[in-house]
């Protein structure tokens, strides 16, 4: 069975790992998924042990160590953030030193992140896959802690959907799948790029909102968006690692956003994409 750790909400989180699977050619009944996102409905294909963020760290550990010790684990992905998202994973390393941990990594504000760990261990991974250009420090202690190191060029893993038109005439595409200040924020901007145009706006988002501006469409809970991407006349994002390299063929097209977010760093994404 291969065990993966996706820490985070968002729904970028599994997005990611359900692009890597497939990439990897892993068989989807030996996947099982632990993760506090809501939006596992979008992979049924998989079998997941559900977090709640309600949950003390103690019973994600808990939760992390029953499943491992009940099931014949052959690897165990830990997605983005090496030691979990508040430090959980520091006792199950310490507890299961013979797994095959693999870690997953991309962009992260490594300063930011180690400040707010608990402690600072040396890791043991089997391999590192490493899915984009991350902060030189992030990638020193990459190489200390990882007998191997695979780079994957992650728009590879992302495969153009069926394209269709979303409607029949022109329109603008604005995708962020939250949270909701971010999205209001995103249109905001667009709607100062585009106020003397006529074209409608189509707003795909995950979370429910309002905005009081007719040329404005909201297109909540649509998955996968990729769909509509080569009929869009333009598409404005932030600057989050699915998108990025979804939209890599219609970069000519693609006006990036970066947020300010505390661990992913949309900044530097951006930089090292264009």
């Amino acid at each position: 069975m291969h065990l993966f750790y996706v820490q985070g909400g968002g729904l970028g989180h599994l997005t990611r790992i359900d692009k890597l699977i497939r990439f990897l050619d892993l068989n989807k009944k030996d996947i099982v998924i632990i993760t506090p996102s809501c939006f596992t409905e979008y992979f049924k294909q998989y079998t997941f042990i559900q977090l709640s963020w309600n949950s003390t760290i103690i019973e994600w550990i808990e939760i992390i160590s029953n499943t491992i010790t009940i099931n014949n684990v052959e690897s165990f992905y830990i997605d983005a953030f090496p030691f979990g998202i508040k430090g959980e994973l520091f006792p199950v390393y310490e507890q299961f030193k013979t797994i095959n941990y693999i870690y997953i990594a991309r962009i992260l504000k490594w300063g930011n992140y180690i400040k707010n760990m608990p402690q600072l261990l040396k890791a043991n991974y089997s391999n590192t896959l490493v899915l984009e250009t991350v902060y030189s420090n992030h990638y020193m202690w990459i190489k200390q802690n990882s007998k191997t190191i695979t780079k994957i060029e992650a728009s590879h893993m992302y495969n153009n959907n069926e394209q269709v038109p979303l409607i029949e005439s022109s329109y603008y595409l604005i995708v962020h799948s939250g949270g909701k200040k971010d999205v209001i924020e995103l249109c905001t901007k667009v709607a100062q790029e585009l106020k003397d145009s006529t074209i409608p706006i189509f707003v795909v988002t995950q979370v429910n909102l309002k905005i009081n501006n007719p040329k404005f469409i909201i297109k909540p809970k649509i998955y996968p968006v990729s769909q509509y991407f080569k009929y869009a006349k333009h598409i404005f994002t932030g600057v989050g690692f699915n998108l990025v390299n979804e939209l890599k063929p219609y970069r000519y097209k693609h006006t990036m956003f970066p947020f300010n977010k505390l661990y992913d760093d949309q900044l530097f994404r951006k930089k090292h994409t264009i």
